[in-house]
């Protein structure tokens, strides 16, 4: 049993020098989970996080204020990425080492939903609020910032308090079903405008149909901005 215990303490040194360059002190550290964090964050960086550790278990008879005397030298068991139980090698001035054993987790602030939202609403500021989650456990487009949720919809029905992801959302459109707009029809030196509504919504660029006020027939235009269509009309000689 000791000699597996050694075997695991070099594997784990090996690793700490490959991924972090080296080991982590107790400096300004006052207890085991000051300094767990403090390693964590200087090796699994994560840009919005915020650490949280939580000892198990700690090496038997050491002192929990550290008094910068004990480093974290790296995870007893080969790893390449936090997990939420980890054991870590730690060592005092005298290298006497042990096994500290910690429960971890890194807190991102996301938004989540503020209400039931369905399909199709557009968001405001009262349809979301922030909250501290574990980020293991978030989407990778979860969204962080209020700029990625402006100007949007929501595509998927989102239940109160889940984490609202990029994908679960949409731009809202530049023209909505029913609206009144202008179709400027362009043919050769001439633009003939004339008054429609859109029978479906769509995006600058985006050809829709449209139904042209004075004749009641319909049309496919390519929308131009948020108030009007465009078609474009070929003469052939």
């Amino acid at each position: 049993m000791s000699m597996n215990i050694g075997r695991l303490m070099s594997v784990g040194l090996v690793f700490m020098a490959c991924v972090s360059g080296g080991p982590a002190s107790a400096v300004g550290a006052n207890s085991w989970e000051e300094l767990t964090v403090q390693w964590l964050d200087a090796v699994f960086h994560q840009p919005g996080g915020r650490w949280t550790a939580t000892v198990l278990a700690a090496p038997p008879g050491w002192e929990a204020a550290l008094a910068g005397e004990v480093k974290i030298l790296g995870p007893a068991r080969g790893v390449n990425k936090p997990k939420k139980i980890m054991s870590l090698i730690v060592s005092r001035r005298n290298r006497e080492q042990g096994e500290l054993w910690v429960r971890t987790c890194c807190l991102g602030r996301v938004a989540v939903a503020a209400r039931l939202l369905a399909r199709g609403v557009e968001l405001a500021p009262a349809d979301w609020q922030w909250e501290e989650r574990d980020m293991a456990g978030l989407s990778a487009d979860a969204l962080r910032e209020e700029k990625a949720l402006q100007g949007k919809r929501v595509k998927k029905v989102l239940a109160a308090h889940e984490a609202i992801c990029a994908h679960a959302l949409e731009p809202k459109p530049d023209i909505a079903r029913g609206q009144k707009m202008t179709l400027r029809i362009r043919g050769e030196g001439v633009v003939v405008s004339a008054d429609a509504e859109a029978l479906e919504e769509g995006y600058i660029g985006q050809e829709i149909k449209l139904k042209v006020l004075s004749y009641g027939k319909n049309i496919t235009a390519a929308v131009a901005d948020s108030e009007a269509a465009e078609l474009s009309l070929t003469y052939r000689r």
